[in-house]
C-alpha cells in the first residue's frame, strides 16, 4: 500500500490507495475490497477496513440509493451511481461505461488555472484563474478560497459552494440559483458580480464588501440579514425579496420598493433612503 499526499484516485479512501489496477476499469484504487482504499476488483480482492463487500458509499455526498453488488465507481447515465449496482444507474450527461472520475484535495493551492479537474476541494486557495465560461458542474468546493479569479458565465449545475470566499473576482452572468443548495454560504469582496442571479436563494446573512451588482437579480430570494458594505447595486432587481435586518447603510444606486419586498428593520442612512422612493418620484433635497 502507498499512502498519497493530498490527493487519491480511490473514491471510498482519501488517504491510500492499493498499489493494484482495478481489473474491470483500469484505475488505481478505483473502488472496494477489504482494505481502505483498494480496489474492488483486483485480483488480490482487498477492501475497505470495516466496509462489506456489499455497501454503496460513492463520493461521501451523493450515494446510489440501493445496493451496490460489487463496486463503487460511477459511471453511466444517472448521477451518484454504482458501476455494477442491480437496478443499472448511471452518471448524468455521461454515456454508460464513460467512466467520470472525482478527484479529492484539501489545503493546496492552485494558481494561473485556466482549467480544472472535477472534484471535490476543501480548505484549497484559487488564485489567478482563468476559468470565464467553465463547465463546474458538480464540483464541491467546502472552504475555499477564490482571489483575482474569472469565472464569468460558468455553469454552476448542482455546484457546491460550503463557506467559500471570493475576493477581487470576476463573477458576471453567473446563474448561483443553479448550484447545489444544501449547505450554500458564500461571501463576496471586491468582486464584480454584473448580470447575476440569486433567484429564489436562501442566503440570510451573506456579507457583500466592495462589490459590483449591476442587474444582479435577487427576485423571491432571502438576504435578511446580508451586509451590502459599500456596494453598487444599480439595477438590481429586488421583487418579493427578503431583506429584515439588511445593512444597506453605505450601499449605493439602489432601488427597492417597500411595498413590494420585506424590509422591517433594514437599515438605511440618510445619504441613501432616497433608493426606497425612486418608484414614486420623490425629490429629497437637502
Amino acid at each position: 500500500m502507498k499512502k498519497i499526499a493530498q490527493s487519491a484516485l480511490g473514491f471510498g479512501c482519501r488517504s491510500y490507495i492499493c498499489d493494484r489496477r482495478s481489473a474491470v476499469l483500469g484505475y488505481e484504487g478505483a473502488a472496494v475490497g477489504r482494505v481502505r482504499g483498494s480496489t474492488t476488483s483486483g485480483d488480490h480482492g482487498c477492501a475497505p477496513v470495516g466496509r462489506p463487500r456489499v455497501c454503496h458509499y460513492i463520493m461521501r455526498s451523493r450515494v446510489c440509493h440501493s445496493r451496490a453488488t460489487t463496486g463503487v465507481l460511477l459511471s453511466g447515465d444517472h448521477e451518484g451511481a454504482t458501476t455494477s449496482c442491480d437496478h443499472g444507474c448511471a452518471i448524468v450527461g455521461r454515456p454508460r461505461g464513460s467512466p467520470l472520475l472525482m478527484v479529492f484535495f484539501t489545503g493546496q493551492t492552485f494558481e494561473a488555472l485556466d482549467a480544472i479537474d472535477l472534484g471535490e476541494y476543501e480548505l484549497c486557495r484559487f488564485e489567478d484563474g482563468a476559468l470565464s465560461r467553465a463547465d463546474l458542474s458538480n464540483f464541491e468546493f467546502s472552504e475555499c478560497t477564490f482571489v483575482n479569479c474569472d469565472l464569468s458565465m460558468a455553469t454552476l449545475h448542482r455546484t457546491s459552494f460550503h463557506r467559500v470566499a471570493f475576493v477581487n473576482c470576476k463573477l458576471m452572468g453567473l446563474h448561483f440559483e443553479s448550484c447545489n443548495t444544501f449547505s450554500l454560504e458564500m461571501e463576496f469582496e471586491g468582486c464584480n458580480l454584473d448580470f447575476s442571479s440569486f433567484f429564489r436563494l436562501k442566503l440570510p446573512g451573506t456579507k457583500f464588501k466592495n462589490c459590483k451588482m449591476e442587474s444582479v437579480d435577487f427576485s423571491e430570494s432571502d438576504f435578511s440579514k446580508a451586509v451590502f458594505d459599500e456596494c453598487t447595486l444599480s439595477n438590481a432587481q429586488f421583487d418579493q425579496t427578503r431583506l429584515e435586518r439588511a445593512d444597506f447603510r453605505t450601499a449605493h444606486d439602489f432601488s427597492i420598493d417597500p411595498a413590494q419586498n420585506m424590509v422591517a428593520k433594514a437599515q438605511f442612512s440618510k445619504h441613501n433612503v432616497a433608493g426606497l422612493l425612486r418608484k414614486y418620484g420623490v425629490v429629497i433635497v437637502d
